[in-house]
């Protein structure tokens, strides 16, 4: 082939015709061979990509040679990679190119950011490394195996990355009276304060406070920000915070700054008091008020920590700050006391921000330090204004007391030296004092002393003396009342009854005293007690009827007057009782207990009479005229009575009273009752009535009903009172009506459940029957639920198990089995057909169908409970029975690589593709028009024969069809077997997917006996594996593999050329150790005591869980007491779980985790 792709030349038989052709067939060019056998074919079109031309001789006979290959120069470069994306976290980067072009991948400025190879179809993704994230431009070229390189193609990394955070370089307060730059926390005035800053170039700031965006940042160039609030912060705690964000909409961390803006004055401070503590009057000093201390303290209060400013008549003369209680003062000391003069304070606060309150109220004193003259002589009086001389006696001790002295000074008073009061001399120069407490007998100095409004004192008065006696006498006493009768005279004790009007009272009591005689609190008489210490007087009015309270008193000869004597009562009684009610009768014996009416009845042998009366009066109780007992009221004024046994009869009961003074009352009305001892017949419960639900109908004893108020019905005794009950709680209470029978609706909703019912029948006299035969039935209100299919099953083979909804089947009897409530019958409808009916015990049914057709089946079920409720019938399953097996498929195409099938069959069958030794190579489902395609693994491409065998959606397999395979002679795929890791503490073979420590693993395989394997790692061949005479083939890696990663693929070369190339298989080169495991928990989940266990617990759990966390995808290996037992994996949320395979052993275990990431410790 000439290197400019113009012309092929070579040796072929002489004369012949060699003609070329493109892989599409087309003539390119043909020329003779002359007499030597040599021959150039010039090309109509220059071929310099590196096709496979074919040269063919065609001889004069028209005889044409086999095919000869030759292969075109490649000078021509790919074309540039197209469609080139950047994955979005940035790891990665895709696209097409040449087919087996070398791709890479690099920055601008030429920094490798990756590189590999194309798939047979062009398409490449590959890692790059580092990952691109920040927006960054990247350069992709292609290489063919001619080394002519592409045009570089650019393509535009994301933005994910979000700025580095702001930062906040000073937040600025100038607002008067403090100014500057704050500190973070700090306290300010300044509601618009003015913040700055750095962030990166570009980006766009915005403020926010307490997570409210202020607004966007003044950006300069190079980064700097400032920031003012348009709008005041409001009063109180502000935490601002920053937060830059890029072109892309990547947001940075926020940068944050905290203050406090006070703008408000502190508290108005106040002078609430000022205090006086010089002697004469102590305490608060009003405004506008005297003091004779001139050294007095100022008191207020205001915002704690602000500082009052005392002004004293205008002059600033004291800074005080308020104490945490909210409260100041300031004391005058005597170093600088106050001259007597008047004195006008205000005060003002401000804060530590400079705030200022306004001016307080005025507070103003006067300073009085000169003491008034002494008070004038005392004058005395009694209560009555006579006058008391001096050295006096008297029997008045709180005499008035009354003077002169300085309009508005305050007059103390003293008794012996100590002070028993004080009163205020009025503008008309005079004053009065009576003591408050009594002067006790005896002597008494009485002086005076002049306090001015300042608290000066003057100089005592002149003393007043007088003597003061106050003794009452004793008490008298009554002692007795006489009266006089056919008998004589009679003494009546205190407290005694009489009919007598004007009895004659004696008693005792001071000699010479004069006794005032009382009855009810009125005046009757005085008299005098004689010498030896006795008095007696008779009455000369009557007494009144009923209580008279007697009571006396003495007065001595100084007017003293004793105490009341000690009550002496008398009562009047001259009126008989008045007529008593007609007594209550009570029947005490069951089952009717309770009063009994006029006329009624009773069965109570020994009914208890009561009624009220006059206290200690006598009630007489009668039967037709007849006393049959007597009792006494008591003193409630209630009465009882319970006579002997009475005898079966009826009684007429009248009471009288007759009081204590014999007096008797007319008889009470009478009371008539009968004594009835004979009990009913027993009651007898017929039948029950349900009005509720679906079914409605007599309810017989043991029956179920949905009505929880049913109505009972029943037999007795005419007008007897039927009680119904439940066990031992009464149901509801009627009368049996004139023809024998009663009916009683339940009232109150039963629960569910079973219920014994019995009657008892009461007469009208209490008498109860035997009990009434027992009535069971059970009330049901729950609504009886469809029943829930929970499996069909089918278990004809080859397809069996559990069928959904939809299914196809070839099994004509299906088991169906469902849940429902216990004992409601299940029935089985086919196509809206019953065809059964299932029981339902322990919540479970089973039903088997008798063999259903082939078609299609749409099964529903419904429920009915022993109330003979039915529920609706359940949603259809469908299911679909097919025994006819389907038509043998059809091949249409074997692809020559022997890796695809593809042809037509049943729609929706699997098509299955089978080796001539049983093997299954590939199986695949036709689509809804029967087309399947089947991907066979390994590659069939020996010319053998294969089988396809079509199997329907209810299993059925239809006929075998038999085709040959592809006979490309191609070797098959290699197969990559394992990866063999032998560094490290873990060796052995490397899972696809997984890690290793392994920086040269080595690599196995399989291939077609007499091929030769290459391999390829991240796409670029790395070498050629030893393969030994049983096709088995061992590569060993010989350059260090990066700590990423890799992919390997292999690819198997015969004599008529290459064939496919295997499926990568990867794995990751990790030479980092994982993060130390930890073991958090174990959980007990055996009955006894199960839950968390604490480290060192006992537990009878012989397989606890352990629970633990560790790096994420690290495989963590278990030690006991040492001793490896098994591992588990860390999730992706840093969790792992490990439940022992075996029971441990009853004895101490030890636990400990060993993180295994990349099978390294």
């Amino acid at each position: 082939m000439a290197t400019d792709g113009l012309s092929v030349s070579g040796q072929a038989e002489a004369g012949a015709t060699v003609t070329i052709r493109d892989s599409s067939n087309t003539v390119l060019g043909s020329a003779v061979a002359n007499g030597n056998g040599q021959f150039i074919v010039p090309l109509n079109t220059a071929q310099t990509n590196g096709q496979a031309l074919i040269a063919t001789a065609t001889d004069v006979a028209k005889n044409e040679s086999a095919a000869a290959t030759v292969i075109a120069p490649d000078s021509t470069a790919p074309e540039m990679p197209k469609n080139v994306v950047i994955s979005e976290d940035g790891t990665s980067i895709s696209g097409t190119a040449e087919p087996g072009s070398a791709i890479t991948i690099a920055t601008p400025d030429g920094k490798p950011l990756g590189s590999g190879k194309a798939d047979g179809e062009g398409h490449f993704t590959l890692p790059l490394v580092p990952a691109q994230t920040k927006g960054e431009q990247v350069t992709v070229t292609a290489t063919d195996s001619a080394n002519n390189v592409s045009p570089p193609t650019t393509a535009q990394a994301p933005d994910i990355t979000a700025p580095d955070k702001p930062i906040i370089t000073q937040v600025l307060d100038d607002v008067e009276s403090f100014t500057g730059p704050l500190v973070n926390g700090q306290t300010t005035n300044d509601n618009r304060p003015t913040l700055s800053g750095t962030a990166e170039a570009g980006a766009r700031v915005e403020v926010f406070d307490n997570g409210v965006s202020l607004g966007l940042a003044t950006l300069q160039p190079n980064g700097a920000w400032t920031f003012t609030p348009s709008q005041n912060l409001g009063e109180g705690a502000h935490r601002l915070t920053v937060i830059a964000t890029d072109a892309k909409g990547n947001a940075s961390q926020a940068a944050s700054f905290d203050l406090v803006v006070d703008t408000q004055s502190p508290q108005q401070p106040v002078i609430t008091f000022i205090t006086d503590d010089a002697p004469g009057i102590l305490g608060s000093v009003a405004h506008l008020g005297l003091t004779n201390d001139s050294t007095p303290t100022i008191n207020g209060t205001g915002e704690p920590g602000s500082t009052v400013h005392l002004y004293q008549n205008g002059a600033r003369i004291a800074d005080i700050i308020v104490g945490n209680s909210g409260v100041w003062s300031y004391a005058y000391t005597t170093a600088s006391p106050l001259a007597d003069d008047t004195y006008t304070f205000t005060v003002t606060a401000s804060d530590s921000n400079g705030n200022t309150t306004p001016f307080s109220t005025d507070f103003t004193i006067t300073i009085d330090t000169q003491a008034p003259a002494a008070p004038g002589v005392i004058g005395v009086a009694d209560g009555d204004g006579n006058t008391i001389d001096t050295n006096q006696i008297t029997q008045e001790s709180q005499p008035r007391l009354s003077g002169s002295g300085t309009a508005g000074d305050t007059i103390i008073l003293y008794d012996n030296g100590n002070a028993i009061g004080q009163a205020l001399v009025g503008t008309d120069g005079r004053w009065q004092f009576t003591p408050p407490a009594a002067l006790g007998d005896g002597d008494h100095h009485l002086t005076a002393r002049a306090n001015d409004p300042a608290g000066n004192e003057s100089p005592e008065s002149l003393s007043f003396t007088l003597r003061v006696d106050t003794q009452a006498p004793d008490a008298p006493q009554i002692v007795s009342a006489a009266i006089t009768g056919g008998e004589g005279e009679m003494l009546l004790a205190n407290g005694s009854i009489t009919n007598q009007r004007m009895p004659t009272l004696s008693g005792t009591g001071e000699p010479g005293t004069i006794i005032t005689l009382y009855n009810n609190d009125v005046e009757l008489a005085t008299v005098q007690v004689n010498p030896q210490g006795s008095w007696t007087y008779p009455l000369t009015r009557n007494l009144s009827e009923g209580l008279n309270i007697l009571t006396a008193t003495a007065t001595d000869a100084a007017g003293n007057s004793s105490p009341t004597s000690s009550v002496f009562s008398v009562t009047l009684d001259t009126q008989p009782p008045a007529q008593p009610d007609a007594p209550l009768i009570s029947d005490n014996v069951a089952p009717v207990i309770g009063n009994i009416g006029n006329n009624g009845a009773t069965n109570d042998t020994t009914p208890t009479f009561s009624g009220t009366g006059e206290i200690g009066s006598t009630i007489i109780l009668y039967n037709n005229g007849s006393e049959i007992g007597r009792t006494t009221v008591g003193d409630n004024g209630s009465w009882s009575f319970t006579p002997a046994a009475l005898t079966p009869e009826t009684y007429t009961i009248t009471v009288t009273e007759t009081d204590i003074a014999g007096n008797i009352s007319p008889p009470s009305a009478s009371v008539t009752f009968t004594l009835d001892t004979t009990a009913p017949a027993n009651p007898v419960i017929t039948f029950a009535e349900d009005n509720v639900g679906e079914v409605q109908d007599t309810i017989v004893s043991g029956a179920t009903t949905d009505d929880n108020t049913p109505v009972i019905h029943g037999t007795g005794d005419i007008g007897s009172i039927i009680t119904l009950y439940n066990g031992s709680s009464v149901l509801g209470v009627v009368t049996v009506d004139e023809t024998g029978t009663w009916t009683l609706p339940v009232t109150s909703a039963l629960p569910d459940g079973v219920y014994t019912l019995t009657a008892i029948a009461a007469d009208a006299a209490g008498n109860s029957s035997g009990v009434s035969n027992s009535f069971t039935f059970t009330v049901d209100t729950v609504p009886l639920q469809p029943p829930v299919v929970n499996e069909i099953l089918d278990d004809v083979a080859p397809v069996t198990g559990p069928l959904t909804d939809g299914a196809f089947t070839n099994d004509r009897t299906l088991t169906i089995n469902g849940s429902g409530e216990n004992g409601s019958t299940v029935t089985i409808y086919d196509n809206g057909v019953a065809i059964g009916t299932a029981l339902v015990t322990d919540g479970v049914w089973t039903f088997n169908t008798s063999e259903l057709s082939e078609a299609s089946h749409e099964l529903t079920f419904s429920a009915t409970d022993d109330a003979g409720n039915t529920t609706a019938q359940t949603q259809p399953i469908t299911i679909t029975v097919d025994i006819t097996a389907p038509p043998a498929p059809t091949v249409q195409t074997v692809d020559d690589d022997g890796t695809r099938v593809a042809g037509l069959a049943d729609p929706y069958a699997t098509v299955e593709i089978h080796h001539a030794d049983g093997t299954l190579v590939g199986s695949a489902v036709a689509n809804g028009t029967g087309e399947f395609v089947v991907t066979l693994s390994p590659a069939q491409t020996d010319g053998g024969t294969l089988t396809a065998i079509a199997i329907d959606r209810a299993g059925n397999n239809g006929p075998a069809t038999n085709f040959p395979a592809s006979d490309s002679g191609l070797p098959a795929v290699p197969a990559i077997t394992a990866i063999e890791d032998d560094v490290g503490n873990v060796q052995g073979n490397i899972a696809a997917g997984g890690a290793t420590d392994d920086t040269t693993p080595t690599l196995r395989g399989t291939t077609d006996i007499g091929s030769t394997v290459e391999v390829f790692i991240d796409g670029d061949s790395a070498g050629f594996a030893t393969v030994d005479a049983s096709g088995n083939w061992i590569f060993e890696i010989a350059t260090l593999l990066s700590e990423s990663t890799h992919y390997f693929t292999v690819q198997a070369t015969n004599a008529n050329g290459p064939g496919g190339l295997s499926a990568p298989v990867g794995i990751t080169v990790d030479l980092s150790a994982p993060a130390q495991p930890v073991i958090t928990s174990a959980t007990d989940d055996v009955p006894g005591m199960t839950g968390t266990l604490d480290n060192g617990a006992l537990t009878n759990d012989s397989r606890p869980t352990l629970n633990g966390t560790g790096e994420a995808g690290a495989t963590i290996r278990i030690l006991d007491n040492g001793v490896e037992i098994g591992s588990a994996t860390v999730d992706q949320s840093g969790n792992w779980r490990f439940t022992p395979n075996a029971p441990l052993e009853s004895i101490a275990h030890i636990f400990t985790a060993v993180g295994d990431r990349s099978r390294r410790q």
